[in-house]
């Protein structure tokens, strides 16, 4: 207990000392330079100061924000980005309470380093060495210097997993796991309120959303509308799962409203793939809990939707589908089916050829035969998979599905467990569901590097760190999930 004791004043005294240290710096600063430069600089303490009393209040803070942090609603430039001071700053505070004795980390399966880490910075490295056949346009702008490159395809991306990883630490110090589903109904339902805001208080009507030549007007609130598409559709599918297990009345109509929002925020996106990825999750619903009351409620609410749906949003549905749309070209063979997809693929296809075992390196289309010779500008092929052959060849492409399958088995592995709390089982069953969305999503988009787009996964697989089978030491037994689970729940320091 001394021993403890002695730690935690240590870590009291760091914390000060860092404290002071900051209060310096910025005491310099706003004497030397003007007061909004100052102020500006000193925004970042504000929460930094909280995350450093409890690494939890940081992991909160970057659930919710993590979808937001290419929006204009955070400070994003050189230099500046509250994301990066939130999770430094939950970093120090974290190891701090580690060796204060107040927490100790978990041990994360080799799996994740190997089967997923590992493939994409070795295509990283790959890549590298093509950067200098990138052309020079703005569309490619990541690709001018490695610096850019790795920074901002594969470092920034990956932070993503770092947080999903400080949250499922912050789940092993609580006593109530089950209240970190309510930061990750936030995580979805943050950036619908941004998009529905941003639509009405800029009067776009739902013709000019639903135009394929205005599919860029959500990109200044940081995601393409198919990007925001995809993640609403995943975050329909996550709420969708949870809201059986809300009892209390006031739970469940904040939970049905933050429902609506986003399906109304998915709607707005004009998504295609989204509609198939909510769909899908429908479906997957239906078969799981194949409760009567259910399966009336959503199709009511299908057959409300099919009848009262703007004109907008069945033509969008319904583009390319007539004899007469899919029996004919446009120029350049855009098909509307597709917008142009399958013309995509028949030209990126032949890339793969050039190096079938590891591919060449991570975001290859910009260095791509069809990009310099002048036929696409585009930095995704529009499939998932196809960008993985290209990128990671046949090898990553194998390890990745063995990564995938990995995480198919642990997910269900928990809600098969008995005596597990309802709320960890319906977020389980959820993301298995989320991660097959996002399979689904990949055949039109989507991506295998962890971003804002799939962030919603990532966060609910943090929250689920704890819970998953652990990885055994050697010459010891496979920690049983029970035991995991009791210690979580009595809120113990130690995680397994």
């Amino acid at each position: 207990m001394g021993y403890s004791v002695k730690k935690a004043k240590s870590s009291h005294w760091v914390a000060m000392l860092i404290g002071l240290t900051l209060a310096v710096v910025f005491g310099l600063i706003g004497a030397v330079a003007d007061g909004w430069l100052a102020l500006l600089l000193f925004a970042p303490i504000i929460p930094v100061a909280l995350v450093l009393a409890d690494f939890r209040i940081g992991a909160v803070l970057l659930m919710v924000l993590l979808p937001l942090q290419n929006s204009p609603l955070l400070p994003n430039f050189t230099g500046f980005n509250i994301i990066n001071f939130i999770v430094l700053g939950t970093m120090v505070s974290m190891y701090l309470s580690y060796f204060g004795g107040k927490v100790k980390f978990f041990r994360i399966s080799k799996v994740y380093w190997w089967a997923y880490l590992l493939p994409i910075f070795v295509g990283a490295a790959i890549g590298v060495m093509h950067l200098g056949n990138v052309p020079n346009i703005d569309d490619f702008i990541l690709y001018q210097t490695p610096f850019k490159y790795l920074i901002g395809m594969i470092i920034k991306p990956l932070f993503t997993l770092l947080v999903a990883w400080m949250v499922g630490v912050a789940v092993t110090r609580s006593k109530r796991p089950e209240l970190f589903l309510v930061p990750l109904v936030l995580t979805a339902v943050m950036p619908a309120i941004l998009v529905i805001v941003f639509v009405f208080r800029n009067g776009l009507s739902l013709a000019m959303l639903a135009s394929e030549h205005q599919r860029g007007l959500l990109s200044s609130l940081g995601m393409h509308a198919n990007g925001f598409g995809q993640f609403f559709g995943l975050g329909f599918i996550l709420l969708l799962f949870l809201f059986p297990v809300v009892t209390q009345l006031r739970h469940r109509i904040w939970l049905t409203i933050s429902l609506a929002l986003v399906t109304l925020a998915l709607l707005m996106t004009f998504s295609r793939g989204g509609y198939v990825v909510a769909l899908v999750g429908m479906l997957s619903f239906l078969f799981i809990q194949r409760r009567l009351r259910y399966a009336v409620v959503l199709a009511c609410f299908a057959v409300a939707a099919a009848f009262l749906a703007p004109d907008a949003v069945v033509g969008r549905v319904t583009t390319g589908l007539n004899a007469s749309a899919t029996s004919k070209m446009k120029a350049g063979k855009v098909d509307e089916l597709t917008a142009g997809r399958v013309w995509i693929w028949g030209q990126v296809v032949p890339e793969i050829a050039r190096s079938p075992v590891w591919g060449r390196g991570v975001g290859s289309i910009a260095w791509s035969e069809p990009v310099q010779r002048g036929l696409l500008f585009y930095i995704h092929p529009h499939n998932m998979f196809l960008r993985l052959l290209m990128d990671l060849g046949l090898l990553g492409f194998m390890v990745m599905a063995y990564f995938t399958r990995y995480l198919f088995r642990q997910l269900r592995a928990v809600g098969k467990i008995p005596g597990q709390s309802p709320y960890v089982v319906a977020l389980a069953q959820g993301m298995v569901i989320v991660l097959l969305g996002i399979l689904v999503s990949g055949m039109s988009g989507g991506h295998y590097i962890a971003g804002p787009e799939t962030v919603i996964f990532w966060m609910g697989l943090g929250v689920l760190l704890p819970f998953l089978p652990r990885p055994a030491k050697r010459g010891s037994a496979a920690v049983t999930q029970p035991e995991v689970d009791s210690r979580v729940s009595t809120g113990s320091r130690t995680a397994g």
